[in-house]
């Protein structure tokens, strides 16, 4: 725009060169000409207007008062003149200077146009001193003291317990480096160990006042990175054992709820499951409780099970069924094999609470049993089940135990070391066995069996066969901390049949985490825990 006022007005100074050199007076008064054109006059001195302001801004960032007042002088004679002119009877207002707005002030851009840089700096000789620029919201440090007193800590310092460290743990490697970074008046530092395989780099985002600060804390980074889950905290000045808790508090809650956005998916799919049950109990509540599950499609078959494991052969066939299973345990007792098995199993920890298991599932419907790794839950309470059964008492009562696992090797495996110990040399599902398996695409069980180990997805698809597991007596849910898709919707499921068949009992066996959970959700059924076996270890 300047540029196009510079032009405009030297084509006008062209023109009228000639009465410019006539004038006698030394004060210029246009409206003497004859020819005079006030617009092309009020160009000129908007030009000139623009350059006295520029003047006077470097004046003022120079700090040269005497300069700043003469362009202030300049000024406010051209606006005068101005002023004037914007009262001619042939003064065009379109030209006229308007009010520069008030906008915030921005910082000077560096570009090519000298024109450009030179707007902007009459914009700040006319903007009010109250509209500073707004300087851009920068997030706020985190600075810290770490500072502590000798009587507080005797110990070594985060930096020497880190050197210390690398020489004993990694004697190859050369000793941690420190590079201090100043940021502003602030220090941090980033250290650097390098391993056998990699380089660790580590820099915390804390800021401390002085460098040693930031060395301590370096270092305490560095430790936490090396040995994490260790307690050598412990081992640190107050200030820096602080800092170290509270980056464990931190991953501890980054974890939490990472595995909260992993299991969202799991919940609102069991959510969607039960919805659709419900609603089709709704939609269908005259048609028979059979037919409205044969109907309802499941999202997902059941570890796609082989269509030949329908037809196993149905177990339990009354009272003589009951007799002739009583015989078959009192012979296989009375074996080698299982009388020199029974001295393992007297050993296991869980063997010590028989009669406390057993009196628990006389008096409630639900039982968790709480054990820890070792124990023996998993081989030994079917068993406690199955020949309080069939042979304490007068007469076998009706035996038919389910127990469930997780993974297919697990299954197959109790299988077998069950059948062993109960006296079976023919192996799970055989004519002289009580014990069978049943996973994906192998089904060992026959007539005989009365205790069946098998895989969740068996037994959800026992569920859409018989809703209620008319034939089953016992239930048994091993590793139920081990939390999936399916073991959640079998415990939903079993909860319903808990509720319907009085005759049945459900047994939970978990290690001790989240036991009480489980609990509750049973409505609060009792707790067994049982102790785990420990073994002497000697360190050389």
């Amino acid at each position: 725009m300047k540029e196009w006022i510079l032009r405009y007005a030297e084509q006008s100074e062209d023109q009228s060169s000639e009465e410019d050199e006539n004038q006698d007076s030394s004060v210029f008064n246009p409206e003497l000409e004859e020819k005079f054109d006030p617009n092309d006059r009020y160009l000129l001195l908007t030009a000139q207007l623009y350059d006295a302001k520029e003047m006077a801004a470097e004046s003022k960032a120079k700090k040269d008062k005497l300069g700043q007042r003469t362009a202030q002088d300049r000024i406010r004679v051209i606006q005068q003149e101005m002023k004037s002119l914007e009262s001619h009877p042939m003064f065009n207002s379109a030209i006229k200077v308007k009010d520069t707005p008030k906008e915030e002030k921005k910082p000077v851009a560096l570009t090519d146009g000298k024109e450009e840089l030179n707007f902007n700096l009459f914009e700040q000789a006319d903007a009010p001193p109250a509209e500073k620029t707004e300087k851009k919201k920068k997030e706020p440090k985190d600075i810290r003291n770490f500072d502590y007193t000798s009587r507080s800590w005797t110990g070594k310092s985060p930096k020497q317990f880190l050197i210390d460290w690398v020489r004993k743990n990694l004697p190859k490697s050369p000793p941690p480096s420190f590079n201090k970074v100043a940021v502003g008046r602030y220090w941090k530092c980033k250290v650097r160990i390098q391993r056998p395989n990699d380089v660790l780099e580590v820099c915390p985002t804390i800021l401390t006042e002085d460098g040693m600060q930031a060395q301590h804390l370096g270092a305490t980074l560095a430790l936490y990175s090396l040995v994490k889950g260790q307690s050598v905290h412990q081992l640190l000045p107050p200030t820096y054992r602080d800092v170290w808790l509270e980056w464990r508090d931190s991953e501890q809650k980054e974890e939490e709820e990472t595995r909260t956005a992993i299991n969202k998916p799991r919940d609102q799919f069991i959510a969607r499951l039960l919805t659709r049950l419900k609603q089709q109990q709704t939609l269908q509540p005259q048609a028979d409780p059979q037919e409205r599950l044969q109907d309802a499609e499941p999202e997902d078959s059941w570890e796609n099970l082989d269509t030949q494991e329908d037809d196993e052969p149905q177990r339990g066939g009354g009272l003589v069924a009951e007799e002739t299973s009583r015989r078959l345990l009192l012979k296989l007792r009375s074996s080698n094999l299982a009388r020199r098995l029974l001295a393992e199993r007297e050993q296991l920890p869980v063997f010590q609470h028989r009669q406390q298991v057993l009196e628990a599932l006389r008096r409630h419907r639900v039982l968790v049993i709480a054990g820890e790794t070792g124990s023996g839950k998993s081989t030994q309470i079917p068993q406690f089940i199955l020949e309080e059964l069939l042979a304490n008492g007068e007469a076998a009562q009706p035996c038919n135990v389910v127990v469930t696992q997780p993974r297919r090797i697990s299954a197959m495996s109790l299988a077998s070391r069950v059948s062993q110990e109960l006296g079976s040399e023919d192996g799970p599902g055989s004519k002289s066995s009580l014990c069978g398996y049943q996973i994906r695409m192998e089904n060992r069980s026959g007539e005989s069996t009365r205790l069946l180990y098998c895989t969740t997805g068996v037994l959800l698809r026992k569920l859409q066969q018989d809703r209620l597991l008319s034939s089953l007596t016992h239930i048994i849910v091993d590793e139920v901390h081990e939390r999936s898709v399916q073991s959640d919707f079998l415990l939903t499921i079993l909860k319903e049949v808990v509720h319907k068949r009085s005759d049945l009992r459900l047994i939970l066996m978990s290690a001790t985490v989240d036991c009480q959970k489980f609990a509750n959700y049973f409505n609060r059924c009792p707790v067994v825990t049982i102790p785990g076996r420990t073994f002497p270890v000697e360190a050389r």
